[in-house]
This record gives C-alpha cells, sequence and structure tokens, in this order.
C-alpha cells in the first residue's frame, strides 16, 4: 500500500479502491498524525446564534484516523479537486463558536501530488444514508415530518457555508448525508462549489423584509463566476442559471436543496408538484424557493430555515424527535457515482 509523505510529520496510507471514475478514483486509507497539537480546554464565548441548541462539538484529538483518499484520474479536473479542499479548509475552525459547524462537513487533512496527479484526503464517514439512499427506500415519499429535520439541516450547512463565502454548486441527493440517530447531517462533494469572498468584503444591515423579496444587501454576496460543472445524471435539480452558464448567487443552492426535499416527499422533480398528503404551506415555501428566476427567490437560507420552523410549529406544535431509519442503506461510496460534465 502506497504512503505518501505530507509534511510535519503527517502522512498517509490508502489502499483498498473504494470507486473508479472519470474524475477521480476513491481509496481508503489512514492518517497518521505523529505530532498533533495538544488538546485545549475551551469554553463557549461570543454571540451565540439561533442555531447553537441543535449543534453539538464532538472533536478529539487523534493520532491516526481512517480517510477516504481521492486522486484524479486526469489532471485536467485538478483544479475541481482543489476547489474542494479550499472550501474545506476554509469552513473548518477550531474557534468553539465556528468549529461547531465543522459537523456539517468532511474534514479536509490536506493535498498532495501522487504520481503527477492532485490527491486529497477527508474523513471517512460511517453510519449515514444520502438523501438518495431515502428516495430509493421510500420512492412514493415520506412523511413532511420526517423531511423537516433533513431540510433544517441542510440549510443549516448551507447557510453556514454561505456565511463564510462559499456557493456548493452541487446540492444533490448523494451529496447530502443523513444521521437518522441523532437527526444530522453533512454536505460532501464541494468539488464543484465557488467562492463569494471577493464580493463579500462588506455586509450591508438587513432589513425585515417578505420571504423571497429581493434584498439590495444581496449584491455583496453576489458571485460573478458561474457554476463549473453540472451533473447530467441530475440535470432536473440545477436552477436554470447553472446549465444556461449564468451568475449564480445562494439562491441556486437553495434551489437544488429545495428540489431534494421535493423528491423525499414524493414529489415529481420535472414539474414540482407534490402529493396532496403535503400541507399546501409547505409547498408553497418550497415552490418560492424554487421560482426559475434567481433574483426572486430566497438567497439567506436562515430565512429559509426560519420560515420553515414557523411553518412546522403552526401544523404540528411542539416538534418531538420522530426516529428514522433507512433499512439496508449503505455507502454511496461503493455505488458507481454519476460524473460530472463541464459546463462549457
Amino acid at each position: 500500500m502506497p504512503t505518501v509523505a505530507l509534511g510535519d510529520k503527517k502522512s498517509v496510507t490508502f489502499g483498498a479502491r473504494l470507486m473508479e471514475g472519470d474524475l477521480c478514483n476513491l481509496y481508503q486509507g489512514i492518517y497518521k498524525d505523529e505530532n498533533p497539537a495538544p488538546k485545549a480546554t475551551v469554553k463557549h464565548a461570543g454571540p451565540r446564534t439561533r442555531f447553537d441548541h441543535i449543534l453539538e462539538d464532538d472533536d478529539d484529538d487523534v493520532i491516526e484516523t481512517p480517510v477516504i483518499v481521492k486522486i484524479c484520474s486526469d489532471s485536467s479536473n485538478s483544479d475541481l479537486l482543489l476547489r474542494e479542499i479550499q472550501v474545506l479548509n476554509g469552513l473548518a475552525s477550531t474557534d468553539p463558536d465556528r468549529s461547531k459547524f465543522n459537523l456539517y462537513y468532511p474534514t479536509c487533512y490536506g493535498g498532495f501530488d501522487y504520481q503527477g496527479q492532485m490527491g486529497s484526503i477527508t474523513s471517512l464517514i460511517p453510519d449515514y444514508f444520502t438523501v438518495e439512499d431515502v428516495m430509493i427506500a421510500h420512492p412514493k415519499g415520506i412523511d413532511y415530518r420526517d423531511m423537516a429535520w433533513m431540510f433544517k439541516r441542510t440549510l443549516v450547512g448551507l447557510w453556514w457555508a454561505h456565511k463564510n463565502g462559499f456557493l456548493h454548486g452541487a446540492v444533490l441527493p448523494p451529496h447530502i448525508l443523513l444521521f437518522g440517530q441523532n437527526h444530522g447531517a453533512k454536505i460532501i462533494d464541494w468539488c464543484y462549489s465557488v467562492s463569494t469572498r471577493a464580493q463579500a468584503l462588506e455586509i450591508t444591515p438587513r432589513r425585515s423584509r417578505p420571504l423571497g423579496e429581493p434584498d439590495p444587501a444581496d449584491s455583496v454576496y453576489s458571485n460573478i463566476t458561474q457554476i463549473p460543472a453540472l451533473i447530467t445524471e441530475y440535470a432536473d435539480y440545477y436552477p436554470p442559471e447553472v446549465p444556461d452558464r449564468r451568475e449564480a448567487s445562494e439562491a441556486t443552492d437553495i434551489y437544488m436543496a429545495a428540489k431534494c426535499m421535493v423528491s423525499l416527499l414524493g414529489g415529481d422533480v420535472k414539474t414540482n408538484e407534490m402529493p396532496d398528503s403535503v400541507p399546501r404551506e409547505i409547498q408553497n415555501l418550497l415552490n418560492l424557493c424554487l421560482n426559475p428566476q434567481r433574483t426572486m427567490r430566497p438567497s439567506k437560507a436562515d430565512d429559509v430555515h426560519e420560515a420553515f420552523d414557523t411553518l412546522l410549529k403552526s401544523l404540528v406544535g411542539k416538534p418531538t424527535f420522530r426516529p428514522f431509519t433507512v433499512p439496508g442503506a449503505f455507502c454511496n461510496l461503493l455505488r458507481k457515482n454519476a460524473e460530472p460534465q463541464l459546463v462549457a
């Protein structure tokens, strides 16, 4: 099994190939850190966010960590892998107020060169099922009360990424990992992401406005770079601005997240029609996020989260924990994943 030295007494060893694709080959590996940082004891400080009550901090210092190693099968795809490394490093934090959001993304242990090809190292994530797994297990759709936590956790992950200047660019069924035992979620595969940091230098104070009404402050978040690739198998999940090579924004990610929820509810992703069992109020909210015109969609994930939470309280009252499992679900890395088509 090959071992690659990463410097500073760190290395990665990988062997079993999990998947072979046109973009990357994926391997199971072990990341070794022989000089780990001492574990610090910290106290919560600073302003709290509206999401603190659903976040946990379970970071542990480790010496050897099971990981996924991605190695580009073609050097022309190196830029896509580099995007993921940069985003995951940009989202990761050891600050006690920020590190709680690390739960929503894979941990990135860096990149490296292997025989002239770009490689990356990310955490191996156990015991999950994807939105796609749920769709396969429940082709007629799930109860909207089960979809609720899946949507809310996805919105939290997107909100934090957007707040830090990143768009995901491919919020698709295989890229949302769900954890039924604690109603957690992770958003993976950031190879198609774009950065809005160049435009996010100044934040205009927000004003109260109806959900979906364009906000003049949105211009400071706007991204002037288009989403770099589209996975043709999931073409119906993308908003028009992606295949049309037009400007993307936070509303682009929110559109795709809403499409995933339509699928979970047993709806039609081509027409956005949903079963009559889905309350009209929830259908209206999702359809608002699915407006074909980007500037008419909500662009703040926390606004959507708040509006959705308000709807749920009016429909079901006080939230209760609903156990959710997907019998027979397995790691999607063991499947043949769809490959991206570059948007020309």
